[in-house]
Order: C-alpha cells, then sequence, then structure tokens
C-alpha cells in the first residue's frame, strides 16, 4: 500500500489592470462665482479602480475644455486615495464667459493606462461688477420758450453689462436744484 502524501503550495495571484477608474456619475455641475479668488478650491467627486495598488488612480487632470488654463488640478492622499479639487487659476469674468464644460480624466498606474472620464459644467455666477454707463458721454438740449409743463425734453439710456438684479438701470437726479441754471450762450435779441 502506497502512503499518504501531503504537498503544501502557496499560490500568489497577481493583479492586472482590468479595470478602468470609474467616478460615482458621468457628470456634475458647478456654480462658481466670477469673484471667486485665485486658489479658491472646489472638491470633485473621487474616481475608484478596484484594482490593486499599482493600477489605482495615480493622477486627474482637466483633458478638455480648460479655456486660457482658469483651472487646474490639485490632488491629495487621504487613506489611500486620491482625491481631486478643482481650483481657480485665473480670472473668471461672467460678462466674458459664463460657461465652462470641462472633461476631467482619472488616469490609473497600468501600462498602458486606463482613464476614467467626468464631464464638469461650470456656470459662472454674476457679481456686481460693472457700472451702468449712458450711451452718449454728454446730452444736450434746445428747450423752446413755449414749451407747455409736462412735456418730454429728452430721452436718457443707460446700460449695464451685468445680468439679473444686478443689470437693472434705475435713474434718479444726484442734486435738483431750485432754480434752472441756465447757460450764458442765450442769444440775446436787439
Amino acid at each position: 500500500m502506497v502512503g499518504d502524501l501531503a504537498l503544501w503550495a502557496t499560490i500568489e495571484v497577481e493583479d492586472v489592470n482590468d479595470h478602468s477608474p470609474t467616478f460615482p456619475e458621468d457628470k456634475i455641475k458647478l456654480e462658481i462665482s466670477e469673484f471667486a479668488r485665485i486658489g479658491a478650491a472646489y472638491p470633485l467627486p473621487r474616481a475608484d479602480d478596484p484594482d490593486g495598488a499599482n493600477f489605482t488612480v495615480q493622477k486627474y487632470r482637466i483633458a478638455q475644455g480648460n479655456v486660457n488654463n482658469v483651472f487646474k488640478i490639485s490632488v491629495r492622499p487621504v487613506n489611500g486615495a486620491l482625491y481631486a479639487d478643482l481650483v481657480v487659476n485665473g480670472q473668471l469674468d461672467r460678462e466674458y464667459r459664463d460657461k465652462y464644460e470641462l472633461v476631467v480624466e482619472a488616469i490609473d498606474g497600468g501600462t498602458p493606462a486606463k482613464i476614467g472620464r467626468l464631464r464638469v459644467n461650470i456656470f459662472i455666477l454674476d457679481a456686481n461688477d460693472n457700472a451702468p454707463m449712458f450711451t452718449k458721454p454728454r446730452y444736450s438740449i434746445a428747450v423752446p420758450a413755449n414749451l407747455s409743463v409736462g412735456s418730454q425734453i429728452l430721452t436718457l439710456k443707460a446700460t449695464d453689462g451685468d445680468v439679473g438684479d444686478n443689470g437693472k438701470v434705475a435713474y434718479r437726479f444726484q442734486k435738483v436744484p431750485k432754480t434752472p441754471k441756465y447757460n450764458n450762450s442765450i442769444p440775446k435779441h436787439h
């Protein structure tokens, strides 16, 4: 009779890069004031990759839509995971551009790397940064002496580059003289 033979073996399973990073959603919406200071950071959803350590998310980048490079990505590791913030990198001006459509990519450590994408729609919120401006720098009129009281003598127009309540224009006299001032150019009759 042949004896029982026991064989012990250790099997190591080597991870392969078979997953791409994924964001919890395909797109997000951010609203940022045009007064946001350079360096202001807005957290993005974290991309997840179930592969082993070397094949998890290694970096984030803005792949599309970053007109004039007004945004950048800042990353921070937290408990072994990599998180990304969208950072204001340039002056925002809603009157110049009111929306940005970015594509942010999460890139893993494989060769070739696998990529997950997140669409970030950024709406720039208006701040009251424009003063109303009259359409003409100076208004001059001649009023007939026989004009009846209550007659319209002049139409003024001013516009404001802001939107909503910030763009509404109201008119008022700064100081109303008690007696009208006349220009010395009134012709004298001989």
